[in-house]
């Protein structure tokens, strides 16, 4: 395959998209603890979607133009992302499940367990829960629907993208994209009053939100030169964020999302990943300090574990019970992304023949686990308990 010439540079690290991470995670578990104000904070799930298609679509040109791409690579580069820290939350859900659940939940998580391991959890959520219910009614597992979006993505995505560079260019790749884009939005448009479910769950429903971000990596936008720019960049990125709070707080399960008002907080996250680091120090700083930063970086871990501690830890809406659920979901997160998230990245720590033996192993072992958990919860022993 010969050389793209698309210049897009070696993909340069942006410390502030973390920190746009750690507010949509935790407007996320706003959402679920059901904090007054955040009614609309189940929106940081379509921010991640933006982030994930700029990242991605920015890693695989960028290996592309250098000639290392390649499927096998991108694959498992994938699963050491996603796949550790999800199969140590799975393990100990398993657990939690089996001391605290009754037999027809258990049965019930065990096969959530097995949709998600195939990443078809949105379509299992689809037709046996309602995402909008009230939390203590919902299965611990409920946010990896998203996951599953995105690995059904991703399943397609880098092939379309390696077969296309191989016979077009970058501007007929961005068309279609744009193309895709429209056809997505323009069906969860028409889909978010007909059938809201399956608008909220399913992938062709939300694939305009990641195609965004992939739309973004590979698009130049600039503000020209001129007296008030700096001012303008200020400006607009402040309002920018100041439209995602909006939409966190004033949205609801009312509206229906996604549909047209999505563009909202995605087109304001869009605009905080191009200009942010173009604003002066003072706003800039309040967006990338270290502890947010570092914040961002555990937020993976962070929306794993959020619901599972939350279903599974006695908590009321008094300020000792939220700080006291916090401080254990940040002690977690950091623990996972630590010693699991962090090692298992590393090529040089955990090489890939070993990687592969401990994923199997770790699939085979929830499987089996899940299995005699939902047989001894049904049996006498688990009732005598």
């Amino acid at each position: 395959m010969t050389k793209i010439n698309y210049s897009i540079n070696r993909f340069e690290y942006k410390k502030e998209i973390d920190v746009l991470r750690f507010i949509s995670v935790l407007s996320v578990i706003l959402f679920h603890l059901d904090v007054e104000y955040f009614k609309g904070g189940f929106l940081g799930v379509d921010i991640f979607f933006i982030i994930s298609g700029y990242l991605i679509t920015n890693i695989i040109l960028s290996d592309l133009n250098i000639q290392k791409f390649s499927l096998k690579n991108f694959y498992l580069r994938r699963a050491r992302r996603i796949l550790p820290a999800l199969f140590i939350v799975l393990f100990f859900t398993i657990i939690f499940g089996f001391i605290f659940l009754f037999p027809g939940e258990i049965n019930y998580l065990n096969r959530t367990i097995l949709s998600i391991l195939f990443f078809v959890s949105n379509f299992f959520f689809f037709k046996t829960t309602d995402y909008f219910d009230d939390m203590a009614n919902q299965s611990p597992l409920l946010h990896t629907w998203s996951l599953s979006v995105e690995e059904q993505f991703y399943l397609v995505y880098p092939i379309f993208i390696f077969i296309f560079f191989k016979y077009f260019n970058l501007d007929k790749f961005k068309l279609v994209l744009i193309f895709l884009f429209a056809a997505s939005l323009s069906l969860a448009i028409y889909t978010h009053n007909l059938y809201p479910d399956a608008n909220f769950f399913f992938t062709p429903t939300r694939s305009f939100e990641i195609i965004l971000g992939c739309i973004l990596a590979i698009s130049k936008f600039k503000i020209k030169n001129f007296k008030y720019r700096q001012f303008l960049i200020d400006i607009i990125c402040v309002l920018s964020f100041a439209a995602i709070i909006f939409s966190f707080c004033f949205f609801s399960k009312e509206d229906l999302l996604p549909n047209a008002k999505t563009l909202i907080p995605l087109i304001s996250a869009c605009i905080l990943i191009l200009f942010l680091r173009e604003t002066n120090k003072f706003i800039y700083y309040l967006f990338s300090n270290s502890i947010f930063v570092y914040l961002g970086k555990i937020s993976y871990s962070m929306y794993l574990i959020h619901i599972p501690l939350l279903l599974f830890m006695p908590i009321d809406k008094s300020g000792l019970s939220y700080l006291v659920y916090f401080l254990f979901l940040l002690t977690l997160s950091y623990l996972s992304f630590k010693f699991i998230e962090q090692p298992f990245r590393q090529k040089e720590r955990v090489k890939n023949k070993n990687f592969m033996f401990i994923i199997l192993s770790s699939l085979l072992t929830i499987i089996i686990l899940s299995y005699l958990s939902t047989k001894v919860s049904n049996s006498e022993f688990k009732r005598d308990l």
